[in-house]
Parts: structure tokens; sequence; C-alpha cells
């Protein structure tokens, strides 16, 4: 994106309230010119642009759509064969014209082609640059007219250009409207001001932050009445339009105070008419394009008015409303403030799961698992969840519901309210940063009189409970993978070029986008601002595109880079990935260019290595069962002493144990020390959800007790501090490696701090299992006869103990049957006894 200064900005925000003005005919803002086109011209190629023709189309597709980082109100994407998206800066609908402030963008077209004017001018002339384009639309058929224009390459150091081809009579012909999806905004948002130098006013009394409630007026969801709270102001009622892309929020004589004359004004405060305009850069995302700026008016020699606060540029983020992103089914991680224990014969978890499920066909919530207890079949399916009428933002927990049976039909331990009775249900309320607060509540022993009456003992109190949702999504394209190459064409031996390689995409969450971050072994987010663009396909959750012309890595800085192309070493198309049935990932064929710039900073990419047959390993041969439950025998290289008061074995045995009721791994032995006890039941040992080979252990844990509760070993990631977490790796030849970790000396105060003294760390941790795993059982084993059928899975014989694993090595069916149905499409693997069986489910 072109650099925007701040006059310019200036002149952005003055043209942006100037457009606030009565729609005409069918076309009333961007959204109503979105679709797919035919771009038709006539080209005249020179002899200069001859070795680049392929470049230049006279008659392509066209598709104009919402703007895909949310700033401008649309981008065209692909007129006259460009490679990258036009940018719209703004449509009026009074002069049918669309205006394109940047052409270039960050440049359009391969081979170092700009857009220019008709005469070919130098398009970044300082005094007459090639800008503020405007292209004329037919407000009835919407064809839109382009002047005519040239493609030129550039000498920047003399600031001249050259034409390589000519465009005339060029034309976009609607083929096909877009149904434009117009997301309900009707909830609650809170806006945030950007943090540049300019973007508020310094010193201002007035925040950098404001509310507004949003509420549709009609079925169509483009019409809405707003709340807006700013300060200490009342709350100001405005009106706006919403397309289905961009906000539109009109003011006229708008004050927060009508009598001190505190309104809204268009940037140099010299008109009261204009619009406050925001884009949708997601359901939950709305990015402020016009600015917004408050004034006083002078009403008295005494009060001369003038600027209190303006916003630039800011975002506002939906809290409340139907938002698909947010829903209380999940999971949830809580975690008690304090613990006030009264009866001491059961556990009370500090932290713990609570799992809200949906039932669809009754339209419920309900909460099925709760304090580490299963409370579905105890509370006929579950522990009422009531979502609050009113705010979207609060649920209730019924209260006198069973947790955990102590004796049958007689006594039980029960949820209760913050005075241990059923008189008021336990609050659960969702705050602004996502994070949400339980209100206190008590554990009692219900038991039974004999007239059948309840009576409640208080057994433990909960207080300042706080939990966060876990977000679980069946496939993301998110994480880290494998490829193995088939064949690598070398064209250019001077340079590695891996048969296998990493690949990693990360989300980014804020801007709702993926990004390459890591490929052929290489770092490549800061060389491709951020990332290289990794999209989704909208129709094909398991189809993505990689984009080309981006770079892979730094020869000569400045000057040469190897760069990702397509498989003919151009950017024209881009790399496909596509998420086969089996779980596997295939990737299209492409290149790796050497690419340089000359004098006049134009590219030339020459072929290094044409990449094909490139796919992550078949799942069946790279993911086998295993389990981490068992024994293992730890042995660290190094072991630096800090304090000899206390043994520190080299060598030690770790015993990871799997709570088949929960559903959870804990670490019950280490240093040879049992610290179940010590940390209630056992050490979090937590499996990566995304490699069922890598997991991680829970610092801030108690090894050993000193001195009972004043001091005490503990476990501690390599810093001395519970800040991150033990990684344990499982290697491809069996061995286990774990991160370095410190033992500390942890003491407390008079008043319960913990204050932390390294006492040795560990370095060089290697560990093998000493029990046999599941995968060492597989081989050389009997054979067993399981197949499928209309998405159920047999086995031959009688009913018997079955283990059905998926194709991560989680079990998705344990039990004794003959059959097990339920299961999704994918390839499992189904154990009885010592004999394994791989089954395709269709």
């Amino acid at each position: 994106m072109k650099k925007i200064t701040l006059l310019q900005s200036a002149f952005a925000l003055i043209a942006a309230f100037m457009l606030a003005l009565p729609a005409r005919a069918q076309v009333a803002s961007a959204a109503d010119l979105f679709g797919t086109y035919k771009f038709t011209a006539d080209v005249n190629v020179t002899d200069a642009g001859q070795a680049l023709k392929d470049n230049f189309k006279e008659e392509c597709d066209v598709k104009i759509t919402k703007c895909s980082i949310g700033i401008y109100d649309g981008e065209i994407q692909g007129l006259a064969g460009a490679t990258s998206a036009q940018s719209i800066y703004s449509v009026d609908t009074e002069k049918n014209v669309i205006i394109i402030r940047n052409p270039n963008g960050n440049g359009l077209w391969g081979g170092g082609l700009y857009m220019s004017n008709a005469e070919g001018g130098y398009p970044f002339a300082q005094e007459n640059p090639y800008s503020d384009i405007e292209y004329t639309f037919d407000p009835t058929t919407k064809t839109i007219t382009l002047p005519n224009f040239t493609l030129v390459t550039c000498d920047h150091a003399n600031s001249a250009a050259t034409i390589m081809v000519s465009y005339t009579n060029a034309k976009l012909t609607l083929v096909e409207a877009e149904n434009v999806n117009v997301t309900d905004l009707s909830g609650d948002w809170h806006f945030t001001a950007a943090t540049g130098g300019y973007n508020t006013m310094e010193n201002s009394t007035l925040p950098t932050e404001w509310d507004m409630t949003l509420t549709a007026t009609d079925d169509t969801k483009k019409a809405y009445n707003i709340s807006l709270t700013l300060g200490d102001f009342a709350p100001l009622a405005l009106t706006a339009t919403f397309d289905g892309a961009q906000l539109t929020i009109p003011f006229n004589e708008t004050y927060f105070d009508a009598e001190q004359k505190i309104g809204i004004v268009n940037m140099y405060g010299t008109a009261r008419p204009g619009e406050i305009t925001f884009n949708m850069a997601n359901e939950n995302l709305l990015t402020l394009t016009s600015g917004m700026t408050i004034a006083q008016d002078s009403i008295s020699p005494e009060v001369k008015g003038g600027y209190m606060q303006w916003y630039m540029a800011g975002s506002a983020k939906r809290e409340s409303g139907e938002v698909s992103a947010f829903t209380w089914e999940g999971t949830y991680k809580v975690k008690a403030g304090s613990i006030m224990k009264n009866i001491t014969d059961y556990e009370y978890p500090e932290e713990f799961d609570m799992v809200v499920a949906y039932n669809a066909d009754y339209d419920i919530y309900y909460i099925t698992n709760f304090l580490g207890y299963d409370v579905a079949g105890l509370n006929y399916g579950g522990i009422s969840f009531t979502l609050d009428d009113k705010n979207a933002n609060k649920a209730y927990i019924k209260v006198g519901s069973f947790l955990k049976t102590i004796e049958q039909g007689k006594s039980y331990l029960s949820l209760a309210d913050m005075n241990a009775s059923t008189a008021s249900p336990i609050e659960v309320t969702r705050n602004e940063d996502g994070t949400f607060s339980i209100s206190d509540f008590c554990v009692t022993v219900m038991t039974y009189n004999d007239d059948w009456s309840q009576k409640h003992t208080f057994a433990a109190f909960y207080q300042n409970t706080t939990a966060t949702q876990e977000v679980i999504v069946p496939f993301t394209w998110a994480g880290t993978f494998q490829f193995n190459v088939q064949n690598i064409t070398v064209y250019n031996d001077a340079f590695e070029f891996p048969n296998t390689f990493e690949m990693e995409v990360s989300y980014l969450a804020d801007y709702d986008i993926y990004l390459v971050t890591k490929f052929l072994g290489n770092d490549v987010a800061s060389l491709n601002y951020g990332g290289i663009s990794f999209t989704i396909d909208e129709n094909n959750p398991n189809k993505a595109e990689i984009k080309t012309g981006s770079y892979l890595k730094t020869i000569t800085a400045g000057e040469s880079y190897l760069c990702l192309m397509d498989m003919n070493a151009t950017s024209t198309s881009k790399i496909s990935v596509t998420r086969n049935e089996d779980g596997t990932i295939t990737m299209s064929d492409f290149c790796v260019t050497n690419m340089t710039y000359d004098a006049n900073w134009n590219q030339s990419h020459t072929a290094a290595a044409l990449y094909t047959g490139v796919t992550t390993a078949a799942i069946e041969e790279e993911v086998k069962p295993f389990s981490w439950e068992g024994t293992f025998n730890v042995k660290a290289e190094n072991v630096t002493i800090y304090n000899n008061a206390f043994e520190y074995p080299t060598e030690f045995e770790m015993e990871v144990s799997y709570l088949a009721d929960y559903g959870i791994y804990l670490v019950t032995k280490f240093f040879g020390n049992d610290v179940s006890a010590l940390n209630y039941g056992g050490i979090s040992f937590t499996i990566d959800e995304n490699n069922p080979n890598k997991a991680e252990i829970k610092t801030g844990s108690y090894l050993k007790t000193i001195t009972a509760g004043e001091s005490y070993l503990c476990l501690m990631d390599m810093n001395a501090t519970s800040t991150s977490k033990i990684s344990v790796t499982r290697n491809e030849d069996g061995t286990i490696t774990m991160s370095d970790f410190c033992v500390t000396n942890m003491t407390y105060d008079a008043n319960w701090n913990q204050s932390h003294a390294a006492a040795a760390f560990y370095s060089g941790v290697k560990a093998e299992k000493g029990a046999s795993s599941i995968e060492e059982n597989v081989v050389n084993t009997p054979v067993l006869k399981a197949w499928s059928s209309n998405g159920v899975i047999y086995v031959a014989g009688e009913a018997q103990e079955i283990d059905v694993y998926d194709m991560s090595g989680r079990i998705v069916f344990s039990g004794i049957a003959s059959q097990v149905n339920g299961l999704n499409k994918g390839l499992y693997l189904v154990k009885v006894k010592n004999a394994v069986a791989k089954v395709a489910v269709k």
C-alpha cells in the first residue's frame, strides 16, 4: 500500500465527508457494483513491450468485491490481467465515478509494469503523479468506462517511463452481480483509536475510546439506530445505513452537548454535515475509514471553540450480539481465586474444565462436565445452563445439581449458591476481554431425609472464579506441515533445495487472515510483511492458495532474492494446497526463482528449481497410536547445581497416568518422588491437539516438601519462572526429548507470597519409555478381520473389548462391542487385544 502523508489523509477525510449525498438509480454505494465483469479494450503493444506481451489482456474476467483488508470501499481484481488487486478509494454516486487514489498499489502487474496515463508519463512524478483516477459507471447497466491508459516500465533514477502497451476503449461489462451477504451488526461495539502520532489529538480531555450500540430497524439489516456514548456526554442518538461492506453514519448539526455546541464536524470544523464511515473487516470488526472529529463552536468571546478530539483511524470490535464467532457451547478452562474447605474428605480442584453442550432439538444448553466430574448422567443429560434473554453476555448455572455420587440414592456432592443453598443460580458473565467471571458458589454434601427432603451441608466455598473458553475447531489450516517432494529439477545449483521441508501457517485473529510464516525451512514472515498470503477457498475449506511472487530467502539484501513462483516461473497463478480425504495434503507444482533488481528496480526472474509431487506423508505411515501413559526413564546430560543442600538425580523415573473419567493425563512421579498428593492428583501433562507426539508439563508445580507449609522444591522453566511450560517431544526413533528446566527452592512468607531461588538447572534431558507402547504391540500380531459399511465399523466374531483410534492417535471408541457407529469419514485403527486392523470409513 502506498504510504499516505498527513496532508493526503486530511484531503481524504474531506473527500469522504463530501460524498454524503443522495444516492441515485441502482447504485447507492460501492457494494452495488460488486460482481463479475468482462474486461475489453483495444490493445496496442509497442516494440519495447513485445517481450512482455503475454501480460497484456485484451479480454479477461474481472471481479469487483469487498476490500480484502477492510480499509477501502472495495477492490478490482484482475484488471487488464493484473495479478494483484487495485483498491477503490471511494465511489461517488452523484457523479457516477469510482475513485482510484493509488492505481498501482504495491505493483499490480508482473515484469516491473506500472499503470500510467495515455501519454505514458512517469506515474510517480512528484509534482504530477498518476493518481486520483476516475472510472465512470452507468448507474443503470453498471457498465464501467476507464480512461485511456498505458502500462509502462520505469527508470526511477531519472523519473522516466517507457510505454509497453496502450489501452483504449477500455470497459468493464457486468456479467453477474455479487449477492452481498449483509451481516446483522446489531449489538454493542467498542471503538479504540489507532495509536499513531496523528490519530488522536494530543492532550485532549476526551477519551480515545468510545462505545456504540447498533440496532437494526428492519429485516434487511441495512438500516440502524445507533446510540453512541463518548466520555461523560449523554448517549447520542444517530441513524446509519449498511450495504454489507460499509457502515455509513450521516451527521448534520449533531451535538453531544447542544448548549455548549460540542459536536461532530468535518476535518476543518467548517461544516456540520458529513458522514462517518466504517468498513466491515469481518463480522466482529469494523475499521474507521473516514475519521471523526469533535469540536466546539465559538459561542462567546470567552468560549472561542476549537478542536476537542479527532479519530483519524481505529477499529470497533463487537462485544455482544448474534455473532457466529462466539457461542456458549464449548470447553471452558476454569480457575478459582481461592477455595475454603470445610469437609476435607473430597478433592476440590483449583483448576478444572467446564463443558457446555447444546441440544439443537430442544434449543437448550447444559453442562456435561464440572469440577472434574462427568455430570451428564446424574442430571438427566447435564446441569441446566440458561442464557439471559436480555443480556447476551450472561448465563446461569442451576444450583442443587449433582456433582458426584457419595452413596447411591442417599448422598451426593452437590452444587449450591454462595450461601450453600439453592435460592439463587450461579452467574456466568462474559467480560470485555473475552474472559468469563463465575459468581461465588459452594459445594455441599447433600443427603436425603426419610421424607426425601434434602439437607445440604457446606463442604467447600469457591471465590473469585474465572474462566477462558477453549476454542476447538475440527480442522484448522494454522499449524506446521511436513512436506515430502517426489522430484526437484535444479536449474541453478548455487542454492540448496530441500526434498523435505516444513510449511508453517499462522492465523491472525485480529484480521481474520492466514499467512505462511515458514516455507522451505526459511522464516518468510519479515520478508513478506508478516508472511505470504494464504487464502482458504470460500466454497471448500479443504482447499487453499498460496500467493506467488513472494520472497523466500535473501541472497543479497536489496539486490537478489529467492522467490516462490508458479510452475511456469511466473506469478500469473497461485499455488494450490488441497487437503485430501485421507488427511494428507497435496501442493501443486511450483518454481523457485532467483530474482534480481536492476538499477531501475525492475525485477528479473530466472528459474532456479522446479518442485513436483509435493505432498505430506501418507497418514497411515506417518502417525501411529501412541499412549503417553506409562513410566519413562529420564536422563540429563548436564545438571548445574546452585544450591547443594538438596540432591538432584541425573537419572530418574517419570510416571504419566491417564484419568479416563476426566480424559486427562497427569505426571504422578518425577525425580523418583510421588508428586500426586502435592499437586491435586498430579502435575498437568497436556498433549498437543495438532501433534500427538508433543506434550507439555505445567511449571510452578511441587516436586518435594522441604518444610510443610513453608518451603518446597518446585519444577520451573529454564528461566526459573512459570512463564512457559516444559515441552516433551517424541522423536522419530522413539526417544523422548525434554526441554531444559530448573528446580527452584520455593518459600512462603508471612503473607503467603512465593519466593523462588534457583536450585539446579537441567539440560540435554532425554527419556525412553519403559513400558511397551501400542505401536510396539502392532508388529507381528494376529490377523483381525474388521471392515466398514454405511459408516459403521464391524469386527468379526462376538462382542469383545475393542479400541478404535483415529489417525492422530486419539481413542474415539473403547468398549465391548461387535460394531462401532457414529464415526466421521476417515481412516481408523481397530485394536482387539494384540491384533490391529486399518479400516477406512467412507
